[in-house]
C-alpha cells in the first residue's frame, strides 16, 4: 500500500514539471503544424539542418513530438534539454 502511495506522489510531481528542449533534425523544415508540435518554433540553420525549440510539459509529450518527427520521415540528430522546472 505504501509503495502505491509513493508512486502516486511521484506522478503528481512529474505532471507539474515543464522542460525546454532543442531538437536538431536533418534538413530544413517549414513551420510545423501546431496540432502536432504545440508551441515549438523552427529555425533553419545554415548547415542544412533545423532546430526545433520550445517548452514541452512532460516526457509523454516529448515522446509524441519525437514519434511525429519519425512518422514524417525526419531524421533526428540530437535532443537537448535546455531547462527544467517545477510549475507551482
Amino acid at each position: 500500500m505504501r509503495l502505491q502511495f509513493a508512486r502516486k506522489i511521484k506522478r503528481t510531481r512529474r505532471s507539474r514539471s515543464i522542460a525546454g528542449y532543442e531538437i536538431r533534425v536533418a534538413g530544413h523544415l517549414n513551420e510545423p503544424p501546431s496540432e502536432l508540435f504545440g508551441a515549438i518554433s523552427v529555425a533553419n540553420r545554415a548547415g542544412g539542418d533545423a532546430l526545433l525549440s520550445g517548452a514541452i510539459p512532460d516526457q509523454a509529450a516529448l515522446m509524441r513530438v519525437l514519434l511525429s518527427l519519425h512518422d514524417l520521415g525526419i531524421t533526428i540528430l540530437s535532443v537537448k534539454c535546455i531547462f527544467s522546472k517545477i510549475k507551482e
